[in-house]
């Protein structure tokens, strides 16, 4: 097993990866007071109302912090090392995490403006980050 996979823990989970694999990046967002939240859950931490629906959001943000990993964590990272995990800032307010692909980590800065993009690793698509006006390869 990928241990780049995600662990699916609830059906909303498994909702959004679903729409990950068809290249969608979506946000529950409440119906009562329209608080966008991530990750997924059953109840908003806002006003606690149950009522939800799905957004499908750009996936734009602004990186809030990053890391760059240099030294594999097991062996199943080792081919990906150096790889940049950072801390974003959506636009519709939630903070997420994704690495930052695509680019040298000296090209990665706090508050530098990214945009998802969908990397297969083969069993599964990770929402992952490039810098904005970048192309995800």
């Amino acid at each position: 097993m990928s241990g780049r996979k995600p662990v699916i823990t609830s059906s909303a989970a498994q909702h959004f990866w679903d729409e990950c694999a068809k290249g969608r990046y979506l946000l529950q967002q409440c119906t009562n007071c329209q608080t966008f939240r991530y990750p997924p859950g059953p109840i908003c931490w806002n006003c606690a109302s149950d009522g939800v629906e799905w957004v499908e959001s750009p996936g734009r943000g602004t990186i809030f912090t990053f890391t760059t990993i240099g030294r594999a964590p097991s062996e199943e990272f080792k081919p990906y090392v150096p790889y940049t995990v950072a801390l974003v800032d959506l636009d519709e307010g939630p903070r997420v995490m994704g690495n930052v692909i695509d680019c040298a980590p000296e090209d990665i800065s706090i508050d530098a403006r990214v945009e998802v993009a969908f990397e297969d690793v083969g069993d599964a698509v990770l929402p992952q980050f490039v810098l904005s006006g970048a192309t995800a390869s």
